[in-house]
């Protein structure tokens, strides 16, 4: 294909497939002019986006910048036709599991539990529980005796080492997870109103139907 329009249409009817895109890519490469490059870069760094998990927490945060960084170059409709905003953190489920892979960095798993997702302008406010376990350490278990060779002996039975949970309790610092890059952090504007609740978050009319990025 050497015409442009063709190779939207393309991408259109492909939706989510990143070759297309790339094919698009070599062809504004071949322009060479700078604003077929910017494109072109745009469109490679959507494919890498799009085959990495958004529990990968740095990587998918850069690459998120990276396309951020391009899109005030780009012009909306042409933005819009190739689907530029499908990676904005526009659900509470995508914001817990981002959330979710930051909290593994810093507890053990299973130690904390993910809870509710609220949404304000900038992006999700999410809270999670802390449920935390100790090193219960080698715990006695109970003596019996026997006999061995006219010898009262006692034998011990040693339980192995094991956690012990202790109560959960809700986090007094929540997690906020930018809409544009994923980016994750602790929440430290409590005054900001929260408008929305768990489960739905902003519409992007340029958006399409969600992909799967596990």
């Amino acid at each position: 294909m050497t015409d442009e329009s063709s190779l939207i249409d393309l991408i259109r009817a492909n939706d989510a497939a990143p070759l297309p895109r790339l094919i698009y890519a070599d062809w504004l490469d071949d322009v060479g002019d700078p604003p077929s490059t910017q494109k072109a870069t745009f469109l490679r760094l959507w494919c890498q986006l799009s085959d990495t998990p958004l529990s990968e927490l740095n990587g998918y945060s850069e690459l998120a910048a990276g396309l951020e960084a391009l899109k005030p170059g780009l012009a909306d409709t042409w933005l819009r036709a190739m689907d530029g905003h499908r990676f904005r953190i526009a659900s509470a489920d995508d914001a817990r599991v981002r959330a979710n892979a930051f909290l593994c960095n810093i507890l053990y798993e299973g130690d904390f539990e993910i809870s509710s997702g609220l949404w304000h302008a900038a992006g999700w406010v999410v809270s999670f529980s802390v449920t935390p376990t100790v090193d219960g350490g080698d715990l006695p278990g109970r003596e019996k005796e026997h006999r061995r060779g006219g010898l009262r002996k006692a034998k011990r039975a040693i339980v192995p080492s094991r956690r012990v949970r202790l109560p959960a309790y809700p986090s007094a610092t929540p997690l906020f997870v930018d809409r544009t890059t994923g980016r994750v952090d602790w929440y430290r504007n409590p005054r900001t109103q929260l408008t929305s609740q768990a489960g739905t978050g902003p519409s992007f009319p340029s958006e399409a139907a969600e992909v799967d990025r596990e």
